[in-house]
């Protein structure tokens, strides 16, 4: 029966091995090998859970077993139980402190978890030790490009490079900083490689796509993200970016328009010249938004505010106009430059006879 088995495993026929491992099982429920092999299928099915069951089960049984603590381990890691494998990580480093597997899944794990500091302190004994360890290598580079070290990061990509040019991990890493400092010449330069070289890669797509936003080539951001919807078509963070990304490529006119009233207090008695106030403002215009220059938002705005007093000593008061523009300019990731210049229209700028003025007085122009 075992033989039967062992024989659809290699034939791939994983769910007939299955059953015939089930049914070694009802039989002779202490087979170990039987169980060794039935936990490998599930797990390999994706059946986490029973898979787990059956590992638990083994160590119960022999708990001096490290092989199948470490498979019950990586099992953890595959079903998403992060938890549980730091614990069994720990116990396998406290059984086995030297191994460098070990130390490395564990820095691996505190990286998920976000423990950045604790990461970099089990690479960097690791290192000491096997500084040819590329894995360690571009782990301890990640790391620092998470926590903003950049000089370090970079540091650490381009040892890896130089033992290996064709690493895609970490041109990567390196086209990935050149983006976070603002170097999108550069960081576009990396990228495009990479997508040439590896057109399947999904983080790569979206990280030229994020360059080409950066340098407002809106088109160009738009079709690598249809490439890449394709390979992940619910991923949030493509279609957070392709939100802005659309925004931000065309025209964009916002309308506003308002209504007030303001009533002064009664006149005194006596005072006829003085009557009471009834002040009545308007306000229409519109602001146009446009992406016109490399990296800056443009605003264009023009506001009309006619006012009016049909009772009170300020009948007839103009109506002023203004145009404004005004543009925002991302210069550097860390500074943002903003400035405007316009024109406000108040009145005819002549000299004018007002109530209550007996002579012409000076009145607002442009």
């Amino acid at each position: 029966m075992k033989g039967l088995a062992y024989s659809r495993a290699r034939m791939r026929d994983f769910e007939g091995a299955t059953r015939a491992y089930h049914a070694v099982l009802a039989l002779y429920p202490d087979d170990r090998d039987s169980k060794i092999e039935l936990a490998r299928l599930l797990a390999a099915k994706g059946e986490y859970d029973p898979a787990i069951k059956l590992y638990r089960d083994l160590l119960a049984w022999d708990p001096n077993d490290l092989d199948t603590l470490e498979t019950l381990a990586s099992v953890y890691v595959r079903s998403h139980k992060l938890s549980e494998a730091v614990a069994a990580y720990k116990e396998l480093l406290g059984r086995r402190p030297s191994e460098m597997s070990y130390q490395l899944q564990m820095a691996r794990l505190q990286v998920m978890f976000k423990n950045y500091r604790a990461a970099r302190q089990n690479l960097l004994p690791l290192l000491a030790t096997d500084p040819e360890n590329r894995e360690a290598r571009l782990l301890l580079a990640q790391v620092d490009l998470k926590q903003g070290h950049y000089r370090s990061s970079s540091r650490q990509f381009h040892m890896l490079l130089r033992q290996d040019p064709q690493n895609a991990d970490a041109a990567f890493g390196e086209a990935q900083i050149a983006y976070y400092q603002d170097h999108l010449a550069r960081a576009e330069t990396l990228a495009s490689a990479l997508v040439k070289d590896h057109p399947e890669n999904f983080d790569t797509m979206l990280l030229l796509a994020a360059i080409e936003r950066a340098r407002h080539h809106e088109r160009e951001a738009g079709e690598l993200l249809d490439r890449a919807r394709m390979m992940s078509p619910r991923d949030t963070e493509l279609e957070s970016l392709r939100a802005k990304v659309t925004e931000e490529s065309g025209v964009s006119i916002t309308p506003a328009a308002s209504y007030a009233r303001e009533v002064g207090r009664q006149a005194e008695p006596g005072t006829p010249e003085l009557r009471s106030e009834d002040l009545r403002a308007f306000s229409f215009g519109t602001t146009l938004q446009a992406a016109t220059l490399p990296r800056t938002t443009s605003y264009f705005s023009l506001t009309s505010l006619p006012v009016s007093s049909p009772f009170g000593a300020i009948q007839g008061a103009t109506a002023p106009a203004q145009f404004l523009y005004r543009q925002n300019t991302q210069a550097t990731s860390f500074l943002s430059v903003k400035g405007g210049a316009g024109l406000a229209r108040f009145g005819p700028g002549t000299r004018q006879l007002l109530p209550g003025q007996v002579a012409p007085v000076s009145s607002a122009g442009v």
